[in-house]
């Protein structure tokens, strides 16, 4: 709903979203993102719920192999200058492997009022249960012994390897028409994540985020051409505390304690985007992004034989934009554009590289053409693009001995 959905650092869950309480979905290409504040390589997905405007009572049953089951509700209401939705879905399956069972619930609504003179105000609420056992990888003489098994060590009888959340997500969002050509859209939003991960060890995380979008948006004509410019900006600050445990195989009790830290990520985001009617067909597009973030991992635990983790990097950028779009006639235009992108790294992606020193953040230069549009019953969206990439963030998997070790990222 244009509100950011990530954690602070740049990580995020898509099980935070259902896609069925979804009134449509919002792509936005690397530079495309801008006008949303958007600075990573790939760009940003806007997911826009359902209001009670927009939303049709619905109740689905789905059931299928494999234990899998998944119900769905939802329903809106619009009395006065009020209206309301909510939509509850749940969701089980056991899965084709041993040790492969999920479970989820989500809650996903939103409150809204219109008020005079062009304000509307809505508030959104979602809840989100998500537990899901990990089979992990076999080898390929396993896999064709049996390819129902899960990897020995990630049973309940051994290390009983899960990822289970819980995320609890407040927001609220204004949109002021101040005048006939400006709309004021300020949105501001909490909210906690818990993670409950046994793997080679038992992870557990809180995660407090909040945040500020503020975004005005003109559309004066300019020196009698068509004109939309678009100034924003994303304060965001996030707190992770961590502790980790040795994984008691076979029990639900943690063992003695391996690590406990405290993380803080902040980003400052400022933007704008510029859409110039230069002839009735071509419109020229402009845009910069600057941004400032720093990551902050304090280490509360260090054993014996261990070094200190702690880490306090800050990181810059600037992103600039430019491009072009052509309507060959309505409903089908070419584009195009040159955009930078500015990413610094999540805390999951680590402090180090394995040749030592600080990550640094991924930068990069992204061309591309393309075009879209809508002929009788037929829609397209094609694009070509190319993406010139430094400091280039991998997450890669090493194999040892026929086994995966943990992501390591270089």
């Amino acid at each position: 709903d244009g509100v950011p959905l990530n954690l602070a650092d740049g990580s995020g869950d898509f099980q935070s979203i259902d896609p069925l309480a979804a009134s449509h979905i919002e792509v936005f290409r690397g530079g495309n993102a801008l006008q949303y504040g958007g600075g990573t390589l790939g760009g940003s997905v806007n997911f826009v719920t359902d209001t009670g405007y927009t939303a049709d009572r619905e109740v689905r049953l789905e059931g299928g192999s494999f234990g899998y089951g998944r119900a769905y509700a939802s329903g809106g209401l619009v009395k006065g200058a009020l209206d309301g939705f909510a939509s509850f879905g749940a969701f089980t399956q056991d899965g084709f492997r041993g040790h492969a069972e999920q479970r989820e619930f989500r809650l996903t609504s939103n409150l809204g009022v219109r008020l005079a003179n062009g304000i509307e105000n809505r508030t959104f609420l979602t809840l989100t249960q998500s537990d899901s056992a990990l089979p992990g990888s076999l080898t390929k003489a396993q896999l064709e012994a049996d390819p129902r098994q899960a990897n020995a060590s990630n049973g309940e009888a051994a290390l009983d390897q899960r990822r289970d959340t819980q995320v609890l997500r407040l927001a609220n969002k204004s949109v002021v028409r101040v005048s006939p050509d400006t709309v004021t859209e300020l949105a501001v939003y909490v909210a906690r994540k818990d993670l409950d991960h046994p793997i080679f060890q038992v992870l557990l995380q809180e995660n407090y985020d909040y945040g500020l979008s503020l975004r005005v948006i003109n559309t004066t004509p300019l020196a009698g051409h068509r004109n939309r410019l678009v100034l924003g900006i994303n304060p965001q600050h996030g707190l992770t505390k961590g502790d980790s445990f040795v994984n008691l195989a076979g029990t639900t009790a943690r063992g003695a304690r391996t690590d406990r830290y405290t993380q803080t990520a902040s980003n400052f985001i400022a933007y704008a985007e510029n859409q110039f009617g230069m002839t009735e067909k071509l419109t020229l597009v402009g845009g910069a992004q600057a941004m400032a973030a720093r990551r902050d991992n304090s280490d509360e635990f260090i054993a014996a034989g261990q070094t200190d983790g702690s880490y306090d990097e800050n990181y810059t950028g600037f992103s600039p934009k430019l491009g072009a779009i052509y309507a060959v006639q309505p409903g089908v235009q070419l584009f195009g554009n040159v955009a930078g992108s500015f990413e610094p790294p999540s805390f999951g992606e680590g402090p180090q590289a394995i040749a030592g020193g600080p990550l640094k953040a991924q930068r990069a230069v992204t061309a591309e053409i393309g075009t879209r549009g809508k002929l009788a019953a037929f829609n397209w969206d094609l694009s070509l693009y190319r993406a010139e990439i430094n400091n280039e963030l991998l997450a890669l998997q090493v194999p040892v001995g026929g086994n995966q070790t943990s992501g390591v990222t270089v």
